[in-house]
């Protein structure tokens, strides 16, 4: 039985380090979604002059988990609403409040929306700038996440395992 707890002990916390490494590895992957996205919107509003609403149902189409839910909500909601008289800053705030259930991490949604906050603002070339500096910040952020993956991923393995060690000893 003792040998069993300890077992138990040692894979758990051998689990939590790799659990945690995984959570990086994550980030990393919605970053990227998310900037493969943006440069989709912008091809969307540059090339073929789609009207917003349209343009964000076309990336939610085309958009991989999970931020496919974050555009086809914003696309839909921005036909719907803005007919009602709602304002674009309103309709963001929400999809972002809803975007933090898949993406917890507070800095990326910030300024995702106050960069497409000037969406519903400006004429055609500041969305694309907006979008061009956008999708900048999302390379940059990208690269960040991919060099604390492979820093820290391999820290909060090891972590896990060496503390799951340290506890099994103790438990002799």
């Amino acid at each position: 039985m003792k040998w069993a707890g300890i077992t138990i002990i040692f894979l758990s916390c051998s689990g939590g380090g790799i659990w945690a490494s995984l959570i990086l590895e994550k980030r990393k992957r919605q970053i990227s979604t998310l900037r493969r996205a943006i440069l989709f919107l912008n091809r969307e509003i540059d090339y073929r002059l789609t009207p917003l609403s349209e343009a964000f149902l076309a990336v939610g189409n085309s958009c991989e988990k999970p931020w496919d839910s974050f555009f086809l909500h914003m696309g839909e909601t921005l036909g719907k609403e803005m007919e009602e008289g709602k304002d674009f800053s309103f309709l963001l705030s929400e999809a972002v409040e809803n975007a933090i259930k898949f993406h917890p991490w507070k800095e990326d949604l910030s300024f995702l929306k106050s960069s497409l906050l000037s969406l519903g603002q400006l004429d055609k070339q500041m969305q694309l700038s907006s979008l061009k500096l956008l999708e900048e910040a999302l390379a940059e952020a990208e690269q960040k996440a991919e060099t604390e993956r492979q820093q820290k991923g391999k820290l909060y393995r090891t972590l896990g395992l060496c503390f799951g060690f340290l506890l099994a000893l103790m438990c002799l």
